[in-house]
């Protein structure tokens, strides 16, 4: 094997996760008990889009609807379709322009995760987080990325999205000395009204008596996190059939690197190109079941892997993937139609340096072959 090939062949490891499928028609003739189970009544939206549960002997699949046709927002296979409503998307909330929903991610007593979508398209907008708190004006949210902490404000009735930032100091010491099995669970209270939110943290401990610490955040220091309707608009620029990537004015297309690898390593690794050179290329997308890396390159600054699976044909599979910068970070919302692993808000960061390296000798191997 030639060290070019050895090399980006270090750069791609490989692990085995799980993937479900679908089918739909509201009923079982071997699980007739289902019908009391799942609810297939249509919630019709003010719009007149719709969502609502159906199942088959196969799975139960949330389903959303509008005059475009219909896309399955969720799924549950068949080994967990008695726990349709307890477990994944489980209930969702209307507003304006959006709707929220629920995500458990397993059925006992993990906090619920919430996921706003676009009430016209059906399309994934943004991963909040765990609810803290809400009133009859705002909702509010717990969001970490990496060593990252923030609140997160939605606002009913301007569909705006603002963020907070909490201090890592107080997040880490209150984890250090709480030890809690999630980390909403640092927040001993939470106050909201239209003018502050006040949030009291498990804190230190002196003499074996614990200490609280209070933080006041007035509403109107909240930030713009993102203009959603940008966003919306510069995906359907940007949509080519299975795939659809949208950014907004902070990204550079141009550095840009959005590929998916195929194989265990040796002789048969197969690199499909998504994106690259700010070109969407829907023949890279693979054809067939198999163990998959997704790769994210924003030039030779940050990065992302994922590793997924598909157990099937990806003829049904619809990518979406909404790049935004923030805090000078930049993120990523993926969305995926048939690979739940895929479904998550991610953040690019920085290559290790033993990866900078790595880059640095395919430089000079390619420099080499040149001349």
């Amino acid at each position: 094997m030639c060290l070019r090939n050895f090399l980006k062949l270090k750069i791609f490891s490989f692990i085995f996760l799980s993937y479900t499928s679908y089918g739909q028609s509201c009923y079982c003739k071997d699980k007739k008990e289902l019908s009391s189970i799942i609810n297939c009544e249509k919630y019709y939206f003010s719009n007149g889009n719709s969502i609502n549960w159906t199942y088959d002997c196969n799975g139960s699949y949330l389903i959303f609807e509008n005059k475009e046709g219909s896309k399955i927002l969720f799924d549950l296979e068949k080994e967990l379709i008695e726990l349709t409503g307890r477990l994944g998307y489980t209930y969702w909330q209307e507003f304006k322009n959006y709707f929220m929903i629920t995500n458990k991610p397993s059925s006992g007593s993990q906090p619920a995760e919430y996921i706003l979508f676009d009430k016209n398209s059906g399309e994934k907008i943004k991963y909040l987080g765990n609810e803290l708190i809400q009133n009859e004006d705002y909702v509010v949210f717990v969001n970490f990325y990496g060593d990252d902490f923030y609140i997160i404000l939605f606002d009913k009735n301007s569909n705006q999205l603002k963020q907070q930032k909490l201090p890592a100091e107080i997040i880490d010491k209150s984890v250090e000395n709480s030890n809690p099995l999630y980390l909403i669970e640092i927040f001993d209270s939470s106050m909201l009204n239209d003018e502050k939110i006040v949030l009291e943290f498990k804190n230190s401990k002196e003499n074996n008596k614990e200490e609280n610490i209070k933080l006041e955040f007035s509403i109107d220091s909240f930030k713009d996190m993102i203009d959603l309707k940008k966003i919306n608009t510069i995906s359907k620029a940007l949509k080519k059939q299975k795939i659809t990537i949208s950014f907004d004015e902070n990204i550079d297309p141009s550095k840009l690197d959005i590929k998916m690898i195929d194989g265990l390593g040796g002789w048969h690794t197969t690199i499909y190109n998504i994106f690259l050179n700010n070109e969407l290329d829907i023949k890279s997308l693979p054809k067939s079941k198999g163990i998959y890396k997704l790769n994210i390159n924003y030039g030779e600054e940050l990065t992302y892997t994922e590793i997924f699976i598909y157990l099937g044909k990806t003829d049904y599979e619809e990518l979406q993937f909404n790049f935004y910068k923030e805090n000078d970070r930049i993120f990523c919302q993926i969305s995926s139609k048939i690979s739940n692993e895929l479904n998550k808000e991610i953040v690019l960061n920085p290559f290790s340096d033993e990866m900078k390296e790595l880059f640095e000798e395919l430089k000079k191997i390619e420099l080499r072959d040149q001349s």
